[in-house]
């Protein structure tokens, strides 16, 4: 049942076939062929045991994926019947779990290990393994500003097995990014034939980073986010053919968009309030259109405001600072016109404007050109933003809405001309071509995932780190000295991957006791995704997460410490509470604390006084301080 009426002049878009007549039925498939072939393609990895950094470890996924399109999908969608899309698409999701597993295999670590974003979200799960709130993750006491659902129901999942929320994240984030395909499909599926939605639903995964970082799984929650933006936008504030859907899931999808990561609605947000009034007037009843949007509004924010609404009050009443924006990446204008780069995606990037502007008088082209426009008037009143204060807004992540928004027009564009190839070349070999189209479509976009998910030529060293990051025992995973033969990391992360991370955890829980939750200034803080200790400062100035920490007081509080005479004293009495635990670096006649943007705090070793501190020399040019008298709390 449909809230509202599209008008009588929109034509249906039937998908054809028996089992269109029932439109959950491809759905259910692509579902129970996931959960059914999903488990399987993850069992192969551990069967065949593969090196992932070898030849016969790379190739493992491209050939059992290609003996799956060939076996299975080809024959079968020559048959025509929609049913069989989703049979591709679960077999699809099933052979991405395939890739990643096969590139994770033998390290237990998500992609990027601890490092970076991977590592702040490894933290927040493992917070949350005895947190309910939605908070930071590295213990600051503030509310997170990020949305807390992906490492929520990690560290929930976690607490509830047993298993540490840091093993927990890879199979999470594999579950994540191999689901966003049904999950997109089943919302295509509501706008358009069956092929095209299987063909959309598999597009948007090449839509979110480069081309050499395709549906990278270190970012899960945004994958599946981006798969359901572009549609739940043009089902809910356009005029889809079919009509809209209920307004009560369509604002839990909202509501799950909020929760999940909600920034790809925040950059197309100036274009929709045009799409609103441009649909409001082809409307038959126009108030009941704009009823419908706020009852969809309406549920989303009741949804999201579990996390928002603590998140916003903690804002205005204690004061939060942006600094998470300032980075300069110098991908950044690249990033937001992706039609012009010299590539395979490019290339067809640019093919879906050309199909925007052939075909603009389609039920998809108004909206489609709606979101793009809000994604440009961000990204312009950013780039000025940047210049004159330096904060960026994040303009560049819009760069992924604009893949989405130019893959998915493409695929739109090419089943408009479709009916018209058919016409010239005669109907007999409209289910060839159908057929041949997805399945050219499949192992197009399978080829490209797979080789950007590979962990010998992965950029930035998503997958590398993975099998490089040391384990709390103080071990290595299986491949890293191949690893570390195959990739190189810049000099940041090479000097992280030097953390002497078992010792401290060693250390502190000797001293203080593994249930101990002491508040601990550390110059890594990979520690917090092993331990839910309470954190001082975050090491990452420009990480999520640091606007309610209030970052650069916290840094002026740590010098005015720093340079107080009773270290002990001035260490226990903070403004931002006491700091229980150092782990500083050693570095002459001082031990000093730095940021990953250079910020540096400089305490003279003398003010370590061996009466009130326990201080414990660490490999690698680091020390471990304890304040004497603490009690496990």
């Amino acid at each position: 049942m449909t809230a509202t009426s599209a008008p009588a002049a929109r034509p249906p878009a039937a998908s054809g076939g028996r089992g269109s007549r029932l439109s959950g039925s491809p759905v259910t498939v692509a579902l129970l062929t996931w959960l059914v072939a999903g488990p399987l393609a993850a069992a192969v990895p551990p069967l065949l045991d593969p090196d992932p950094f070898a030849g016969t470890g790379r190739l493992l996924p491209a050939a059992v994926g290609a003996v799956a399109v060939v076996l299975a999908t080809v024959p079968a969608l020559r048959r025509g019947r929609p049913w069989m899309c989703g049979l591709a698409v679960g077999l699809f999701a099933a052979f991405t779990v395939l890739v990643l597993r096969a590139a994770l295999h033998g390290t237990p670590y998500a992609y990027e290990g601890v490092l970076g974003d991977t590592g702040r979200l490894t933290a927040m799960a493992n917070r949350y393994t005895t947190e309910w709130a939605a908070v930071d993750g590295t213990g600051t006491g503030v509310r997170t500003e990020y949305p807390p659902l992906f490492p929520w129901l990690v560290g929930k999942a976690s607490a509830l097995s047993g298993v540490p929320a840091w093993r927990l994240l890879a199979p999470a984030e594999i579950l994540t990014v191999s689901g966003s395909v049904v999950a997109g499909f089943a919302l295509w599926l509501r706008l358009v034939r069956a092929p095209a939605a299987a063909a959309l639903a598999v597009v948007s995964l090449l839509a979110i980073g480069t081309p050499n970082t395709l549906g990278a799984a270190n970012k899960a929650y945004e994958v599946i986010a981006l798969a359901v933006t572009v549609p739940w936008l043009l089902l809910v504030a356009g005029a889809p053919p079919r009509g809209r859907p209920h307004w009560l899931p369509a604002g839990l999808v909202g509501g799950f968009l909020l929760l999940d990561y909600y920034a790809y609605v925040v950059f197309c947000a100036a274009g929709l309030p045009v799409l609103v009034w441009l649909v409001a007037r082809s409307e038959r009843d126009a108030g009941r259109y704009l009823l419908y949007l706020v009852r969809v509004v309406a549920v989303a924010l009741a949804c999201g405001s579990l996390y928002l609404a603590p998140y916003l009050w903690n804002s205005l009443v204690h004061g939060a600072e942006q600094v998470n924006d300032t980075y300069q990446p110098v991908y950044a204008l690249q990033a937001v016109i992706p039609f012009l780069q010299p590539t395979l995606l490019g290339a067809a990037e640019l093919a879906g404007l050309v199909g925007l502007l052939v075909y603009r008088r389609t039920w998809w082209a108004m909206p489609m050109w709606a979101i793009l426009g809000g994604c440009y008037v961000y990204v312009g009143a950013n780039v000025v933003r940047n210049h004159l204060s330096g904060h960026t807004g994040l303009f560049y992540y819009a760069g992924f809405v604009i893949n989405a928004v130019l893959l998915a027009a493409l695929v739109l564009a090419a089943t408009e001309a479709a009916p018209r190839l058919v016409r010239r070349y005669g109907p007999a070999p409209r289910s060839r071509l159908v057929a041949g189209a997805l399945a050219g479509c499949l192992t197009v976009c399978g080829g490209l995932y797979f080789v950007s998910n590979q962990p010998s030529i992965s950029p930035g060293g998503f997958l590398a780190y993975a099998h490089m990051q040391p384990l709390p025992d103080g071990g290595r995973p299986r491949f890293a000295a191949r690893a570390a033969r195959a990739f190189e990391p810049d000099a940041h992360y090479a000097d992280r991957l030097g953390f002497p991370l078992a010792e401290v955890l060693r250390g502190v829980d000797g001293a203080l006791g593994r249930d101990a939750r002491p508040r601990i200034l550390a110059s890594d803080e990979m520690v917090f995704a092993f331990r839910p200790w309470r954190g001082y400062l975050s090491m990452d100035r420009g990480a999520s997460g640091s606007a309610l920490q209030l970052w650069d007081l916290r840094l002026a509080e740590l010098r005015r410490v720093a340079a107080a005479r009773d270290l002990a004293d001035g260490s226990a009495r903070t403004r931002f509470g006491p700091i229980d635990v150092f782990v500083l670096r050693r570095e002459g006649t001082a031990f000093v604390w730095r940021s990953k943007q250079g910020h540096e705090v400089r305490f003279e070793r003398r003010l370590f006084d061996p009466a009130r501190f326990t201080v414990s020399p660490l490999p690698n040019g680091h020390v471990l301080v304890i304040r004497k008298g603490l009690r496990a709390r």
